[in-house]
């Protein structure tokens, strides 16, 4: 009797895997699954909208918004704005090629052997000065000249700095996305203005020339209290580093005697207009709503949130576009919920404005937080990736104010020396608007002391309120790194 032939195994398995009975168990298998998938869509949806729905109320009970809309600046006639003079609106021409040509007209000659801008701070080398660093990287002994190109240009600036406000035509409900076409021009023409007093300055006793300088640094001043009106973080670090760049010179002219009365006054009234820790913490807060309208763009278009992640620093994937698509949208609503707390909990609280206090230990504890509790909870891991350090910016806020402090008090200083004949022995001898100015780390007065050799030493304690003496960290001026050492001031 023959024996019949059994059927290889790979043919069994598949004629078991196959068959109606592991079908079916295979379709309630995937049912369930789908079930459950849909389940944490729907939970996660609801815990998530009830979350962002309680954080919204908690906002509303503290005076804040969670909505970039409310925080636009209202619209200004076109001769009050800054903003609509021909040179600036340029920048946000729908034709394309005017943008650009307007956006490169201020970029100044790249030297042949590739080195970069030298900047205003002390100079590396030693017994070069900022002048002698700028000849060498524009390749010529008149500076002056080689900026004639952008005089009518400046012209034009200076005298559109005078009007009361700035309102750039930014979309602000593009969030993440909206253009912001005028930062990096105005960053340039603020550098060919501030070398241009520089190079002023320096001929001061030419006829006119120190005054001029003067009024390029009040341009200067005006176009970073303008340009902080807004409400968005890149403005407020942009009015900082021009604010910053310009504070040496002011130093320089007066300790060279270059400032007449009339300067010092017009410096004056411009120094006393800015207050960059206010504005930066109104920035903070625009940063808020800006945060939390971009993570409601992200619960719309969650196919955004892979080119968001690469602007941050991430490399963008295949899975970076793909993955955001299967995100549920309870999700992010954790996630902006996250962030509206970090604010409202942690950051925005940490300036007192009535005291013009700022709580740099506050700040730093929450850096610390969030460097050593990264996690990859799907409750945070887009909050951790759009949260920066808080203390750095708090302290460059706080660091460059302080300077624009210390130069209202030279001026006042000078000004007490000239007609006492030596500097007084404390600050509370000047005027009450400049004596009464505060140390933001402490809320003591600012440390303040007379030389033997006829000089004085001003500082703050800086971020870390620990008095140092005076002594700044390495590399001070405009690069000082501003939650270290001492906030000094350091007239050239």
């Amino acid at each position: 009797m023959n024996n019949p032939v059994r059927p290889s195994f790979p043919r069994r398995f598949f004629r078991w895997l196959l068959s109606w009975r592991n079908a079916r168990r295979a379709l309630i298998a995937a049912a369930c699954l789908v079930t459950f998938i849909v389940a944490v869509f729907v939970v996660e949806g609801w815990r998530g909208r009830r979350a962002w729905a309680e954080v919204n109320e908690l906002a509303r009970s503290r005076g804040e918004v969670l909505s970039i809309a409310p925080l636009v600046p209202p619209p200004v006639p076109a001769d009050e704005n800054f903003a609509a003079a021909p040179v600036i609106a340029a920048l946000f021409s729908s034709d394309a090629n005017i943008a650009q040509a307007a956006a490169e007209r201020w970029t100044l000659p790249q030297p042949a052997d590739g080195k970069k801008e030298p900047g205003f701070g002390l100079q590396k080398d030693p017994g070069v000065s900022v002048l002698d660093a700028w000849r060498a990287y524009l390749g010529t002994d008149d500076v002056l000249a080689s900026l004639d190109r952008y005089a009518a240009d400046i012209d034009e600036i200076s005298a559109a700095a005078l009007r009361p406000h700035a309102r750039f035509p930014i979309r602000y409900e593009d969030g993440f996305a909206a253009s912001l076409p005028h930062v990096g021009p105005i960053q340039k023409i603020s550098r060919i203005i501030r070398l241009r007093a520089e190079a002023r300055l320096e001929r001061g006793l030419e006829p006119g020339l120190a005054r001029e300088a003067a009024g390029d640094l009040a341009t200067l001043l005006r176009l970073a209290r303008l340009v902080n009106e807004e409400p968005t973080l890149i403005s407020q670090l942009v009015a900082r580093s021009i604010v910053v760049q310009a504070m040496p010179l002011v130093g320089a002219g007066l300790a060279t005697g270059a400032w007449s009365d009339a300067d010092l006054a017009l410096l004056e009234v411009e120094l006393a207009r800015l207050d960059l820790v206010r504005s930066g913490w109104r920035s903070l807060r625009g940063e808020l709503a800006g945060v939390s309208t971009i993570f409601m763009q992200f619960v719309r278009e969650p196919e955004v949130i892979g080119t968001a992640v690469a602007m941050v620093g991430s490399a963008p994937s295949v899975a970076s576009r793909v993955v955001p698509q299967c995100i549920p949208s309870g999700w992010i609503y954790q996630n902006a919920t996250r962030v509206a707390h970090l604010y409202l909990d942690e950051i925005l609280p940490a300036y007192d404005e009535k005291s013009r206090r700022v709580d740099f230990a506050r700040l730093q504890a929450l850096d610390e937080r969030m460097r050593t509790n990264r996690g990859r909870s799907p409750y945070r891991v887009l909050a951790d990736m759009l949260m920066p350090a808080m203390q750095n910016l708090g302290a460059n806020f706080a660091a460059g104010q302080t300077q624009v402090d210390f130069a209202r008090i030279a001026i006042e200083l000078e000004r007490w020396k000239n007609t006492h004949g030596t500097y007084p022995q404390t600050l509370a001898e000047l005027p009450a608007t400049v004596a009464g100015l505060r140390d933001y780390a402490t809320g003591e007065a600012l440390r303040y002391r007379r030389n033997d050799d006829g000089t004085y030493l001003l500082y703050a304690t800086g971020a870390d309120a620990v008095d140092d003496g005076g002594s700044a960290p390495k590399g001070s001026g405009s690069n000082a790194h501003a939650t270290k050492g001492d906030w000094v001031w350091l007239p050239r």
